[in-house]
């Protein structure tokens, strides 16, 4: 196995929320099983029918691809919310200032009949 397999294959139990104390230690075929099932969509009967470590390294391998492209995509759908909601308060906030012009002009229309009113009233 590569160092950087290694290297990716500690990264994906750091992922699962491995402790100090995990960290420091292989994974079990146990946990091994559990990732093969959670980003592979290996049902749990068939991870137990793979024996040969080469091909968990590899499945290992391949789940922590899957998980940083999960990852990746999880992100830039958080940042396209992020930008919709910006542009969705600039442009309510621009609406709101366009509502508080019309209520004010509105107000001092009704205030300038009010006005008008009173006066033609006493004359």
């Amino acid at each position: 196995m590569s160092e950087e397999q290694q290297e990716n294959i500690e990264n994906v139990e750091n992922a699962e929320g491995a402790t100090d104390e995990q960290e420091s230690r292989p994974l079990t075929p146990y946990e091994q099983n559990w990732i093969f099932y959670l980003y592979a969509g290996i049902p749990w009967w068939e991870s137990k029918k793979i024996e040969n470590e080469e091909e968990r390294q590899f499945l290992l391998q391949r789940c922590y691809e899957l998980k940083m492209r999960q990852d990746h995509e999880a992100e830039l759908q958080r940042q396209k919310e992020n930008d919709m909601e910006a542009s969705l308060k600039s442009l309510t906030g621009g609406i709101s200032e366009s509502l508080d012009n019309v209520n004010q002009k509105a107000q001092g229309d009704n205030d300038r009949v009010a006005e008008e009113a009173a006066a033609s009233l006493h004359s």
